[in-house]
């Protein structure tokens, strides 16, 4: 199983970048591709997920037999800031931070990303574990 760690580096170094003036969904097509990655992602693990015509991920890992419990959702987004490039990030795992100048653009990047890499890190351990019984657990990223 990938680590989380090089899960979230992969993620924050694709571009997605979108466009305030645009009038398609997505609004930049460079952002499909993290939709399409997220996407074969899940299904590689055996989810049943889906890619729509407007960049929308649906993905759902059914209940275990016999468990009667409430639905789990989680949803991200795989956009970032119009205002600055998406291009080119050199993503890094700063241990031990000594409190010098980080790369501010880069940070914004990171939160945005870590919404995608939290949601399918947990239905891959969801995925992985349903011997043990699970709820349903529905995923939605979004453009």
């Amino acid at each position: 199983m990938e680590r989380i760690e090089d899960r979230f580096l992969r993620y924050v170094s694709v571009d997605t970048q979108s466009n305030e003036e645009s009038e398609s969904q997505p609004s930049t097509a460079k952002q499909l591709n993290l939709l399409k990655m997220l996407c074969d992602e899940l299904q590689a693990m055996g989810v049943k997920a889906e890619l729509d015509e407007y960049g929308y991920v649906m993905g759902t890992i059914p209940a275990s037999e016999g468990v009667q419990a409430p639905k789990i959702g989680f949803i991200a987004h795989v956009d970032t800031a119009p205002d600055a490039s998406g291009a080119n990030i050199k993503p890094q795992i700063i241990n031990g931070h000594k409190g010098n100048d980080l790369n501010f653009h880069e940070l914004i990047r990171v939160r945005f990303q870590s919404d995608g890499c939290f949601s399918l890190s947990v239905a891959q351990t969801i995925h992985n574990n349903l011997e043990n019984g699970n709820n349903s657990l529905d995923q939605s990223i979004t453009p």
